[in-house]
């Protein structure tokens, strides 16, 4: 069953399909076959080799790709291209950097009028809260 995945046509074996089975397909994705012939970023290319081989830096390359889907693909190549200046290649900070990109700016301070300034600041004076309390008050 072919999958479009940002041009790149992938194909995912079925369950009972013949040409290897489940075991050629397992060896495909240990081999970092899905990504062999990718024309990605520059960046993602480096992150791709510095990531390494194997299970595990197939899923954290995956993590990253599927950001993709979220923030596009220029937002993730410059997050790719951040991480990698900084000198790490990790999916976590890759991440991070994206969900940072999306949080709201701040918003505008609000001016007030100066009718609105208090005329007596608050004073932090716990001595004066037990002045208030009186004498009864247990200590």
């Amino acid at each position: 069953m072919p999958s479009d995945l940002g041009g790149t046509a992938v194909l995912i074996p079925e369950r009972g399909c013949s040409g290897g089975g489940a075991g050629s397909a397992r060896r495909k994705l240990r081999n970092g076959a899905p990504f062999l012939d990718w024309a990605l970023p520059p960046a993602l290319t480096r992150l791709r080799r510095k990531l390494g081989r194997g299970d595990e830096a197939d899923r954290r390359f995956v993590r990253v790709l599927a950001a993709v889907l979220v923030d596009g693909l220029d937002a993730v190549d410059d997050a790719v291209r951040e991480a990698l200046d900084a000198g790490a290649a990790s999916d976590d900070l890759i991440l991070t950097i994206l969900a940072r990109r999306r949080e709201p700016p701040a918003p505008a301070p609000i001016t007030t009028s100066e009718a609105l300034a208090l005329r007596h600041p608050p004073i932090a004076d716990c001595a004066r809260y037990d002045r208030l309390r009186g004498s009864r008050a247990a200590a």
